[in-house]
């Protein structure tokens, strides 16, 4: 009786993103981590820079936020991108904020490396660059009160001192 086939592991696409933009001269590091807890059923979980990032690069006065996937999960992918928040704390009170906003007020860059393997067809990898910018960040979705609602329409500078007071406003 022959053995069953052996599942394929899945093709490890962040060391592509890393040798890609090492050899456009970025400095590039790995910042996703799995951290480890015993009674966990997967024995622990995986925690992105901000949520979503798995790459940080620099290049002269220039960082980039990468999230790395499968050609196919790009969408999947803006759309996390999109959805996640950060909570932010000032004084006592509590402010969700989506962690795109954060990250493009910081004057942070944000790409998506989508990749697509070889196929009989196509011998080589292929990879997809899609960058995410504040056209991607809804208004009404960037400042949040903890318990998820919208506090205003409009979006206030990030770190004004006003935070308070455009929260309340809401």
């Amino acid at each position: 009786m022959s053995e069953p086939a052996k599942r394929k592991k899945p093709a490890a696409l962040t060391p592509r993103s890393l040798k890609v933009l090492r050899e456009d001269g970025w400095y590039a590091e790995v910042v996703e981590r799995f951290i480890r807890l015993p009674n966990h059923p997967a024995g622990g979980f995986r925690r992105d820079l901000f949520g979503f990032g798995d790459v940080l690069a620099l290049k002269g006065d220039v960082a980039l936020i990468v999230q790395v996937c499968r050609a196919a999960d790009v969408a999947t992918r803006l759309d996390k991108i999109r959805e996640t928040t950060v909570e932010l704390q000032r004084g006592d009170q509590k402010i969700e904020v989506l962690a795109l906003s954060l990250a493009l007020a910081a004057h942070f860059r944000v790409e998506i490396h989508g990749w697509a393997s070889p196929t009989t067809t196509r011998r080589r990898w292929r990879q997809r660059i899609v960058v995410v910018g504040a056209d991607d960040v809804s208004e009404q979705r960037v400042w949040r009160q903890a318990a998820r609602t919208p506090v205003t329409s409009e979006q206030p500078a990030l770190f004004d001192d006003d935070l308070a007071a455009a929260a309340e406003e809401g």
